[in-house]
């Protein structure tokens, strides 16, 4: 059973797709003209500092904020993977990721609204995201990117809830479009599922993080089957896991 912060604030919601968080220039989108590539000394040699920092300071983050993370010597032997989870922490989501694998850097799939966050939007692509662009034209060169990076041994982060919702204690409907990447590559998915449980003298919760899997489809089935499959597979262990929350920081109802 689920207990509440006395002082719980509700966040209203239309339907589960809403974006909760809204950022500035929450428009933004994938100019006609970007490359998800980095392929200069100049700007690798970015990217190596950016990716640097921010190890270090989700080892920060993860100290000092007590983070528990159960499962993670799963990943030990892997190299190259896809790693599904709740997007449920603005900050945690994006620096745990850093910090799961020692064989491999982290990509994320992101919104193209983070383009449009002053300064860290021009960051994005040398600390590992990947926007999604609008148009099909651009899709061919964006998975292109995807399969270049996981043939090179690098790990993928998808959020298949799509938008954060802060300290969410279940699993919302996935977009069954995220579960492409692992059948078209026949790679391994795994999922990381953050939970909250009540701290003894603070508001904010306990963050337990679940790493679970691997997960593979059968060879057998179609793509469209393999992708539902995996799928629901994925979601109905996120859920459980989602159980063991225990706490409620943030209520979420439905407007009307």
């Amino acid at each position: 059973m689920i207990s509440r912060n006395d002082f719980v604030r509700t966040n209203y919601y239309r339907e589960f797709s809403d974006d909760i968080i809204k950022s500035k220039n929450q428009e933004a989108s994938v100019a006609d003209h970007y490359d998800w590539s980095i392929n200069s000394w100049i700007g690798k040699l970015f990217e190596f500092f950016i990716r640097f920092f921010l190890k270090l300071i989700a080892v920060c983050y993860i100290k000092f904020t007590r983070i528990s993370i159960v499962g993670v010597e799963k990943l030990t032997n892997e190299s190259k993977f896809i790693m599904y989870g709740n997007h449920t922490q603005p900050t945690g989501d994006v620096l745990l990721p850093n910090v799961l694998s020692k064989r491999s850097s982290f990509n994320v799939i992101a919104s193209p609204a983070n383009l449009g966050i002053p300064i860290i939007g021009k960051l994005i692509k040398y600390g590992g995201g990947l926007p999604i662009p609008d148009s099909m034209h651009q899709m061919a060169n964006f998975n292109n990117e995807i399969i270049k990076r996981l043939k090179h041994n690098n790990f993928l982060m998808i959020y298949p809830e799509q938008h954060v919702w802060p300290y969410y204690t279940d699993i919302r409907p996935f977009s069954k479009a995220a579960f492409h990447f692992p059948v078209e590559n026949n790679v391994e998915s795994f999922c990381m599922t953050t939970t909250y449980q009540r701290r003894k003298f603070f508001k904010k919760p306990k963050k337990t993080v679940f790493i679970d899997g691997p997960f593979t489809v059968s060879k057998l089935a179609t793509e469209k089957e393999q992708q539902r499959y995996l799928s629901d597979e994925i979601r109905n262990c996120m859920k459980k896991r989602a159980q063991l929350s225990t706490y409620e920081y943030i209520h979420y109802k439905k407007k009307g």
